[in-house]
């Protein structure tokens, strides 16, 4: 299939490396992902209620937060400064629920409300946007902008002395800092002033963002299709909150 790109400036948010590419939108994110838990949790309280077993499951919802975009290596400054190449932790809050305290009868109801409770058991699909992420990705570093991006990222590494793991790599060789963490932020900083000084994340993104742009052009049913099944699994999970009064 001949993809031609499609002329696409792509949102960033440096501060959290955040990444909105035109394809997200047809997927689930994660204050959606959210959303659904605490729906589930929702019916499975008042269905677990109603055979006899009362507890408050909303201390096992989750609540994500967002660890960060890297797919060209760290490129936040503010977090290169204060934690090297760390990202946050994935997940804010939330327990997990160990039903092997909780009982038979207990463990009988969970498994039976599992069945018939849930507002979906799992996510609708949307493998099609996921594909297509990954066609994109493959597409994106062999046009000659995003390799000359590239290279001029790394010609200031070069300048700064730090060294790749390797030539494909997006990460510098820590090995020499042992460890340590002052020596890591060093590096790091110095990595991601490289990629502001020529812009790299941005102009990365958008040569991504066009082939994107350009693979949902052509695939935009199936992927309106996939997002209209989304929009209906939240639609059932804010009926089941608000009925719960969650």
């Amino acid at each position: 299939m001949n993809i031609d790109p499609i002329a696409t400036t792509v949102n960033l948010d440096p501060d959290t490396e955040q990444i909105d590419f035109p394809l997200d939108k047809f997927m689930l994110s994660i204050p959606e992902m959210d959303k659904v838990d605490q729906a589930n949790s929702a019916k499975m309280q008042r269905c677990l209620a109603a055979k006899g077993q009362k507890i408050d499951l909303s201390p096992y919802n989750r609540h994500r937060t967002f660890a960060g975009e890297r797919p060209y290596g760290a490129w936040s400054l503010k977090n290169a400064q204060e934690r090297g190449y760390d990202v946050p932790e994935g997940f804010a809050s939330g327990k997990d629920l160990d039903l092997s305290k909780q009982g038979e009868k207990f463990n009988e109801a969970w498994d039976a409300c599992l069945a018939t409770a849930l507002v979906s058991k799992g996510a609708p699909s949307d493998k099609t946007a996921e594909r297509l992420f990954h066609q994109a990705a493959m597409l994106a570093p062999q046009s000659e902008e995003f390799k000359k991006a590239v290279g001029e990222w790394k010609d200031c590494l070069k300048g700064k002395g730090i060294a790749l793991r390797d030539a494909d790599s997006w990460n510098p060789d820590l090995s020499a800092t042992n460890g340590d963490k002052e020596k890591i932020i060093r590096i790091a900083v110095g990595d991601v002033e490289c990629k502001q000084s020529v812009s790299l994340v941005q102009r990365l993104a958008n040569i991504e963002g066009s082939y994107q742009t350009a693979l949902v052009k052509q695939n935009e049913s199936q992927l309106r299709a996939e997002r209209q099944a989304i929009d209906t699994l939240l639609a059932k999970a804010d009926e089941a909150i608000l009925s719960a009064g969650a």
